[in-house]
């Protein structure tokens, strides 16, 4: 990527692919954006560049890979596919691109310290790097898997479909209060019908996910 590259890409802002970070002094953050490009579609973190499309650089820049590797190593969960790019603005001063690649097997997860042994796992929407909620991750994590789903189209079903078709989405929480049905088997319902393609997910801040019809 030429410096002329960069400056047209910066301008664009932050989006579904291109998230702009000043510094790598939150490793924690880092590793959340790194996963969420990675359970999503990819995209790239300019590490150098401040929200105002500022273009600062980074000082010394051999330790500033170093603690990038660092991250990848001690703060996600499983192997991640990226590549590093350095763009230099002068002698003293570089803007580290890190592209990240979509995962085939979904989804990685973020530990926000070395010993974490779970780790939270997140995803990109738009210019958001959001944590996923259970339901999230379940859908990540058998979307790569033969699909065998058959919807009966029972009263769970039909209650929410109806829901949906009242007020043109539906979140859980709003489904455990309007449906009156147990949460388990609302949730359980939901990730099928999105893997069968009946419903999309849009993935909301606080993990209160939208579930929609889905279009196609």
């Amino acid at each position: 990527m030429t410096l002329k590259e960069l400056q047209k890409l910066v301008e664009k802002g932050e989006n579904e692919h291109v998230e702009f970070k000043l510094k790598l002094n939150h490793p924690d953050k880092i590793a959340h954006e790194i996963v969420a490009f990675g359970n999503t579609k990819g995209g790239t973190i300019l590490i150098g560049v401040a929200d105002d499309k500022t273009l600062q650089g980074l000082k010394n820049i051999d330790e500033q890979l170093y603690i990038f590797d660092s991250i990848i190593q001690k703060h996600i969960k499983y192997n991640i596919d990226y590549e590093i790019e350095i763009i230099k603005l002068n002698d003293s001063r570089h803007i580290l691109a890190a592209h990240i690649y979509e995962l085939k097997r979904k989804p990685n997860y973020a530990l926000d310290t070395p010993s974490d042994k779970y780790g939270k796992a997140f995803v990109r929407y738009q210019d958001q790097c959001l944590q996923a909620s259970r339901e999230m991750v379940e859908i990540l994590k058998q979307r790569h898997k033969p699909k065998n789903i058959i919807i009966k189209y029972s009263d769970t079903e039909k209650a929410i479909l109806q829901h949906i078709e009242n007020y043109g989405y539906a979140t859980l929480p709003d489904l455990c209060t309007k449906v009156l049905l147990k949460e388990h088997t609302l949730s359980l319902t939901l990730i099928n019908l999105v893997l069968a393609n009946v419903l999309k997910i849009e993935p909301v801040e606080g993990m209160k996910d939208k579930y929609y019809y889905n279009v196609i």
